[in-house]
């Protein structure tokens, strides 16, 4: 590969990572824009419930199973928690994943024109 090839490739290289860093920093703002708009006080508070009602039962089921065995007290925690995540996630996931899902569509369509562009030269 000769000495102007591996400029161009360079170049190319470097025009694709500005517009890939250009559309991340663009998308991140998106969905730190996203992310405090879904924090909404209902939602804030509901998840403060939730957790609160959760954690008691978890800390319950903890205290059982740790009387019934020592041995056996981590073992009901990862239930738990999986159902305390199940029941909390999709109150604030909604909106930032389609955040992120239009900041990624929106992100290939504009890499490829400032590739082409940039393999042009």
């Amino acid at each position: 590969m000769s000495l102007a090839a591996r400029r161009r490739a360079v170049a190319s290289a470097e025009a694709r990572l500005a517009a890939t860093s250009a559309q991340l920093g663009r998308s991140w703002a998106g969905l730190k824009e996203e992310g405090t708009a879904a924090l909404t006080p209902g939602r804030v508070v509901l998840a403060g419930l939730l957790s609160g009602f959760f954690g008691g039962n978890l800390a319950a089921s903890a205290r059982s199973a740790a009387t019934a065995s020592p041995d056996a007290a981590a073992a009901p925690l990862l239930p738990e928690l999986l159902r305390l995540a199940q029941v909390l996630l999709p109150l604030f996931l909604p909106e930032l994943a389609s955040a992120f899902r239009a900041g990624a569509s929106a992100a290939g369509e504009a890499a490829e024109p400032a590739a082409t562009a940039a393999d042009a030269r």
